[in-house]
């Protein structure tokens, strides 16, 4: 029967996850460094303040049907409670 190793706290996954990453780097440079021109080409590419202005406008579109069915809740709630 194997036990379960003991579970290891989120700093300690993080700092070993960068551990894993800087061995990776440090065996194969090339692959890190093509890696990191990918990633900030496709980053370049996206339009990232567009996608957040989405974002954001979306949240603001959304706030006023949830604002409201939460006072509705509330006002259901309170005179359930009054009720009683």
């Amino acid at each position: 029967m194997e036990l379960d190793p003991p579970p290891v706290s989120l700093p300690e996954k993080v700092r070993q996850s960068f551990a894993d990453i800087e061995a990776n780097v440090h065996k194969d440079p090339l692959r890190a460094a093509l890696f990191a021109a990918g990633g900030g080409f496709i980053l370049s590419r996206l339009p990232l303040l567009a996608i957040f202005a989405g974002l954001v406008r979306l949240a603001f579109w959304l706030i006023r049907p949830a604002l409201l069915v939460l006072g509705i809740a509330k006002i259901v709630e309170l005179s359930r409670a009054k009720n009683s």
